[in-house]
């Protein structure tokens, strides 16, 4: 089975919610005409990474997410999203995976926050994953520092999960970093991964974009640029099942023992 999957990075300028909305509703509208199905965005698409009013943005969320749905069920495809979200005990960054109808399958709240963005200074973090069957695979919606969690991933992974998609918001000095583990994590996994990544500037913050389709092989099949941009490529889940009858990862449990020298 195999679709077509993209990305939109577009510059999400920092409380314009209404002109980031246009301009990426309208790159998703070309992405639409190229055959995409499933759309991945970035983190804070809609709003920009804005610490010192992400209160008052997290009130505008319910609204954009109409929106998101409402696009979602007109062009008949599955989008992920990311913005900030407010509940009873306090703020948190969440993600949605919405289905072809329309319909918000799961609500994400994010687990591993980004210490280098200080989003521990500002947010609380989730405590599940967020794993489904969509209509075109098995997904789960992750963050953008999750990937130094390995373990983290490989149980999530575990469910036979076959994509991953990454809501980002990942700092330019560190996407060296960000590249070689998005390629680890796709191997160890032997999951196909769609990383979306903030373009923008916020304070001393600059997010570059660079956004990614990593295939189980670790290969890059289509990357952005650092300016506004879409990207999109086929997915052939038959990859993920040779990957994993060529190599198999048993996830037995095992045991760490501490030999010390000359025992």
């Amino acid at each position: 089975m195999s679709f077509k999957v993209g990305i939109v990075q577009q510059r999400a300028v920092p409380g314009k919610i209404e002109i980031n909305i246009e301009k990426t509703f309208s790159k998703m509208l070309i992405l639409k005409s190229l055959g995409v199905e499933l759309i991945v965005l970035p983190a804070l698409w809609a709003t920009g990474f804005v610490y010192n009013r992400y209160h008052l943005l997290a009130n505008k969320a319910p609204d954009i997410r109409k929106k998101i749905e409402q696009f979602s069920r007109e062009h008949s495809m599955v989008i992920v999203h990311s913005l900030w979200l407010k509940d009873s005990i306090g703020y948190f960054q969440g993600s949605w995976i919405i289905e072809k109808t329309g319909d918000t399958l799961c609500q994400y709240k994010k687990v591993n926050l980004n210490t280098v963005l200080k989003e521990d200074m500002f947010l609380l973090p989730g405590n599940e994953a967020c794993c489904l069957e969509t209509s075109l695979t098995k997904v789960a919606a992750i963050s953008d520092f999750d990937i130094y969690y390995p373990s983290y991933l490989r149980d999530i992974c575990s469910k036979y999960i076959k994509v991953l998609l990454f809501s980002s918001s990942w700092p330019a000095d560190l996407m060296e970093q960000f590249d070689i583990m998005l390629r680890a994590r796709a191997i160890e996994n032997q999951v196909f991964i769609v990383a979306a990544n903030l373009l923008g500037e916020y304070e001393d913050f600059k997010f570059s974009g660079q956004s990614m389709i990593v295939e189980p092989s670790g290969a890059i099949v289509a990357k952005a640029s650092d300016r506004d941009d879409f990207i999109y490529a086929d997915i052939d889940i038959d990859l993920v099942y040779a990957a994993r009858r060529k190599i198999k990862i048993s996830p037995t449990p095992f045991t760490v023992i501490d030999l010390k020298y000359g025992a």
